[in-house]
């Protein structure tokens, strides 16, 4: 509860681990990933119920999901190597995009662009790819490194993004054509975490406990806040800019 922090009910229907969750920006669905290969949609506007049964050809783990601004899609990534898009309403499969024919690979992590009409997705051996929702086809890839993307980012206005690899390094890309605009090195930590903060500016989250703010333009360290003791694994940054929020692995 916002007003009141609590816990306010809990969800069961995975009977394994949870290994990903979504939640609409109404506020009113939720999506669950499962690490037995399940993938559940909730209603959380009434008594909380999944209203998708567990899809059996998910036969690995599903390793994280997403819903689009919009709050009509949303997309799951599996272990098997597939990235599946969902009708959030009704549970219906819309389309799959499977990696392992594409490129070779699988994939990590997915970001939706801030239109709704295509999905950024990282992959465990270091490629950037962006799926058009409409044409279900991939409009562009690019390498960031041989090291897992483990986060995404896409700036407000849907022009730029942001991509953090095993490697160290952030890249920001062009989102429409795919380009490699610049290069940020760590001092040599894990980037397991990356937001926007404005155009210019990014706060990155790093395996040695620390959240940098970068100037983009520069590719300068402005500040560095040390992060307790465990690894950054995920950023979030309020729309006005002026706070954030992070979580770290435990």
């Amino acid at each position: 509860d916002r007003e009141t922090p609590s816990l306010t009910r809990t969800l069961r229907g995975h009977p394994g681990g949870v290994s990903g969750i979504a939640l609409s920006l109404d506020g009113k669905t939720l999506v669950s990933a499962g690490a037995d290969g399940m993938l559940r949609i909730w209603r959380l506007d009434a008594t909380p119920q999944a209203i998708m049964p567990p899809d059996k050809g998910l036969d690995r783990k599903v390793r994280s999901t997403a819903i689009s601004p919009d709050g009509l899609t949303g997309v799951s990534l599996s272990d098997d190597g597939t990235v599946r898009l969902w009708d959030i309403h009704n549970g219906t499969g819309l389309g799959t995009l499977d990696l392992r024919k594409a490129l070779d690979d699988r994939p990590n992590v997915a970001i939706y662009s801030p239109d709704s009409q295509s999905v950024l997705i990282g992959t465990w051996g270091g490629a950037i790819a962006k799926w058009n929702i409409e044409s279900r086809r991939i409009s562009w890839t690019n390498q960031h490194s041989h090291d897992i993307i483990d986060s995404l980012a896409v700036s407000q206005d849907g022009t730029l993004a942001l991509s953090g690899s095993w490697d160290t390094t952030v890249k920001l890309w062009d989102a429409k054509t795919g380009a490699e605009l610049r290069s940020y090195k760590t001092d040599n930590s894990y980037v397991g975490a990356v937001a926007f903060v404005g155009r210019n500016k990014a706060l990155v989250g790093t395996d040695n406990f620390r959240v940098l703010l970068v100037n983009l333009d520069t590719r300068q360290t402005i500040h560095s806040w040390e992060a307790h003791s465990y690894p950054v694994t995920s950023i979030s940054v309020a729309p006005d800019e002026r706070s954030a929020l992070r979580s770290e692995e435990r």
